[in-house]
């Protein structure tokens, strides 16, 4: 194994904490997986403002089904999670692919006055 130059990436534990949800881990890959597979995850997050919170919608693409926790409030220090399903024959092609789920928050952010909106990934490789 050959060591890079440049900067590594920080470790989980050296990212700065989000002031609103937390994830335990905000992108999941999936590997490589057959058309027609469809494999589930689930996005552990925290509640890591000093506020209740809640989540007002959470969005993907028609090719993944999401599960998430409607009208829960959130106490601060306390955990939730999303589910997600995805469904390859839902996909446009084989090869890799890059999603993004949208986690909107009924606040907003106060420096900014817009809603808050945070985000987890994945990526899965496709193959026939």
């Amino acid at each position: 194994k050959v060591a890079s130059s440049g900067s590594a990436p920080l470790s989980e534990a050296a990212q700065p904490r989000d002031p609103y949800l937390h994830f335990d881990t905000p992108h999941h890959d999936f590997g490589t997986i057959k058309l027609g597979d469809a494999p589930s995850y689930t996005y552990v997050f925290t509640n890591t403002s000093g506020e209740d919170l809640e989540l007002e919608l959470v969005s993907g693409c028609e090719c993944t089904e999401i599960q998430w926790p409607e009208n829960k409030v959130f106490k601060p220090g306390e955990q939730g999670n999303i589910q997600i399903r995805y469904d390859s024959k839902l996909e446009e092609g084989v090869g890799e692919h890059h999603k993004t789920i949208d986690v909107l928050l009924k606040k907003e952010d106060p420096e900014t006055g817009y809603q808050i909106i945070k985000e987890v990934k994945f990526r899965v490789v496709i193959e026939l």
